[in-house]
């Protein structure tokens, strides 16, 4: 059965890049039937660079701006939303794809129905398209994560299944972090180590993420990056909140089936303990740092910082006023 192929991408501003990633569209050995670009109120000749090419691309182009800035995320789903595709591609506006991309993941989940989400690997590359000889998947496993923890956008392709269950996206919930997370709670998931792109870096990125640094990474970066990062503490609720609403929304999907209604109530089982123990560490960052040591010693005999990043946020309990792991 042919498969109708989406790119889902979202611009803001993005005149500098654009072309390029337009382009590599174009020399795909498998083109898509459509592509679908949200605009989040571009100023510069975002909007103009689009319009151009869809005058003469061989696939529809739907091109979408909105009336008011959405940000990152919701630009994103704004784009998903609109996609008709049984495979959908999301894309950035600043990345060069390799010409066999499509083909290659469309052949991939032809033969490997049973998954949802497919992530190919990218090269990371600086602002002039120069390699860093480094790869996103890479740089995730050299930090000490698994291929759970990858959650890059820009590597995504979705079965439409997937994007009716994920959307609408929780609040304080970027896209990626919540297909992947989604993905990983139904088990339906698949990494391809194949490098299919390349990733740019120019210092503009919307993503700062460690994974995605130019230089090599490692477990001790990992623990330094853990140590240092303070934000705050509240939000983690408010988005363990949304996402309990998320799930329990999803149950109710006649789309799920039993086996993924049980890994969904057993993830808002874990939600709600992790609720739990973050009200208790609010508490201990809330006192005199002397009288912390009993509970942070307490949470650590029940394995209760397992839910978090283990003794790196036992430290932190210790020593830092404001923060979040």
């Amino acid at each position: 059965m042919t498969m109708r192929i989406s790119i889902a991408m979202a611009t803001y501003n993005g005149e500098k890049y654009l072309q390029e990633q337009l382009d590599s569209f174009l020399n795909q050995t498998r083109l898509p039937d459509e592509l679908v670009v949200s605009d989040d109120c571009s100023t510069d000749s975002t909007m103009q660079i689009l319009h151009d090419f869809a005058k003469n691309a061989p696939f529809e182009v739907k091109i979408y701006q909105n009336e008011h800035n959405l940000g990152y995320a919701r630009n994103f789903e704004n784009a998903l939303k609109l996609t008709s595709g049984d495979i959908i591609f999301l894309s950035d506006q600043d990345d060069i794809w390799f010409s066999e991309k499509i083909e290659f993941i469309i052949n991939f989940a032809q033969q490997n129905t049973e998954y949802l989400l497919y992530m190919n690997d990218a090269e990371i590359c600086l602002a002039d398209g120069n390699s860093t000889k480094l790869t996103q998947l890479g740089q995730i496993l050299s930090l000490g994560f698994s291929e759970k923890e990858f959650p890059t956008g820009c590597c995504m392709a979705i079965r439409r299944h997937l994007k009716y269950l994920a959307l609408p996206i929780p609040k304080f919930h970027a896209h990626d972090t919540w297909l992947n997370r989604l993905s990983n709670i139904l088990e339906v998931k698949k990494v391809i180590p194949s490098v299919l792109q390349l990733y740019r870096r120019h210092g503009e990125n919307t993503s700062n993420w460690i994974a995605s640094r130019i230089k090599k990474q490692t477990p001790f970066d990992l623990i330094i990056h853990k140590l240092k990062y303070n934000g705050d503490p509240s939000l983690e609720l408010d988005q363990l909140n949304s996402e309990l609403d998320a799930l329990a929304a999803i149950i109710d999907s006649p789309l799920i089936t039993d086996s993924m209604r049980e890994k969904i109530n057993r993830e808002i089982s874990r939600v709600k303990v992790k609720k739990l123990i973050r009200r208790k560490r609010l508490k201990i960052q809330a006192m005199p740092h002397i009288y912390r040591i009993r509970y942070v010693i307490k949470l650590l005999a029940s394995g209760h910082y397992k839910y978090y990043s283990g003794w790196q946020s036992a430290i932190k309990d210790l020593f830092f006023l404001k923060l979040i792991s």
